[in-house]
């Protein structure tokens, strides 16, 4: 099952845009992080549940709409929260929106999670209008589509054994490093390209480049 979870960053006009344009099933489980509520009611979708200390929804959520309030001294943001809830669920795919690009504490987060999300045996990514982001800990292969930079930085330390295929600057069995930024700002050859590595985890970041 495939959870996407609102985050409560201020969407623009061009972020309602895009999220408008992404297709939602019926199963899948949408989930909004307190103010994340915002976002989701102005391209219509109808949440399953919101979640946290409701300290930034504008406007009164429906009483159909289920609800978890938590108190705003807790140990874990509304969006780990949410997280929690969507793994509690059985989700193995957390899409993150509206995530990223407001405080960067919140924003950090954001990009740590998606490793909390992966050592739950679930895959994550951090979705916005010029960029995708996820983690790698074995391999994965990357579809090019509208972007046309790839970075590649590791979560961990070092990223071991760091071996690429159809980018311009290709890797063989390379260790990046946390503390260096040999990974950043590489480019697709083609239409996909592939990422393994043996050790550590790996954040991969696709990007439009404007």
């Amino acid at each position: 099952m495939r959870a996407w979870i609102f985050g409560a960053v201020d969407a623009r006009a061009e972020d309602i845009l895009f999220y408008k344009r992404l297709k939602f099933v019926a199963d899948d489980l949408v989930i909004c992080a307190d103010g994340g509520y915002n976002a989701a009611s102005l391209i219509g979708i109808i949440p399953a549940i919101v979640i946290g200390d409701m300290d930034s929804v504008r406007g009164k959520i429906p009483d159909s709409i289920n609800r978890i309030v938590h108190p705003r001294g807790k140990d874990k943001t509304d969006m780990h929260l949410c997280i929690d809830y969507a793994i509690a669920q059985g989700c193995t795919e957390i899409i993150l929106l509206c995530a990223f690009g407001g405080r960067i504490d919140h924003s950090l987060g954001s990009i740590f999670s998606l490793r909390y999300i992966a050592e739950q045996g679930a895959e994550g990514m951090l979705l916005s209008k010029k960029s995708k982001v996820f983690v790698v800990r074995d391999k994965a292969a990357i579809s090019r589509g509208e972007y046309t930079k790839i970075s590649l930085l590791p979560l961990t330390d070092t990223a071991e054994g760091v071996t690429t295929t159809g980018l311009q600057y290709p890797l063989e069995n390379a260790t990046l490093y946390q503390t260096q930024n040999l990974g950043i700002s590489n480019a697709f050859c083609g239409g996909s390209a592939t990422v393994e590595i043996t050790g550590g985890v790996l954040l991969v970041v696709c990007e439009i480049d404007v």
